[in-house]
């Protein structure tokens, strides 16, 4: 695991890569990621996810204003992207979470889609997707730029040989930063 000594050199050698960078975010262990403008709402609908073809129509998106509020209700599905952009070489895998603050309101940040692998953003930088869901009681205030999650960054012992984004389905599709699910 990578502390916030370990981030900046991975930074200064190439290995890491991530715009914007606020040093302010980086903790001692993570670096703290924020909410960017574009939200994908989950409808209601039947889907098969062997068969994800047209998923895309059971999301209605919406772009915040940049102090525009969108209110999250108990039990209600949104998927969003990180503000920031990343890129991580070879021998940097990552973890993304959500934070103890938001979780104890019952937000979560992502639900079963923890990894960002090897060569994530390789050769361009872009951001991650998040599957946010309110499983708490009460409505929650969602703004563009609010800290939504954390990286926590990892070495690999072997560099991999195989970047995520050379063969990833979502690493190969055409809008690198899409937001909705894609058929396997």
């Amino acid at each position: 695991m990578f502390s916030r000594v370990d981030v900046l050199n991975a930074m200064s050698m190439g290995d890491l890569k991530v715009e914007p960078f606020d040093v302010k975010l980086l903790l001692p262990n993570s670096l703290k990621v924020r909410l960017d403008n574009e939200l994908a709402i989950a409808k209601k609908g039947k889907i098969d996810p062997t068969k994800a073809d047209g998923a895309e129509k059971l999301y209605q998106t919406k772009k915040l204003k940049p102090k525009e509020e969108f209110v999250l209700k108990p039990r209600q599905f949104v998927l969003a992207r990180t503000l920031e952009s990343l890129a991580l070489s070879s021998r940097v895998s990552a973890l993304v979470h959500g934070t103890s603050t938001l979780a104890r309101i019952g937000l979560v940040a992502t639900q079963t889609a923890p990894v960002i692998q090897a060569g994530h953003g390789v050769p361009e930088m872009r951001k991650i997707v998040l599957e946010i869901s309110n499983n708490g009681p009460f409505n929650i205030v969602l703004k563009p730029g609010m800290v939504i999650g954390q990286l926590i960054f990892f070495r690999l012992d072997t560099p991999t040989n195989v970047l995520y984004d050379s063969f990833g389905k979502y690493g190969k599709r055409k809008e690198k930063d899409a937001l909705t699910p894609l058929k396997e």
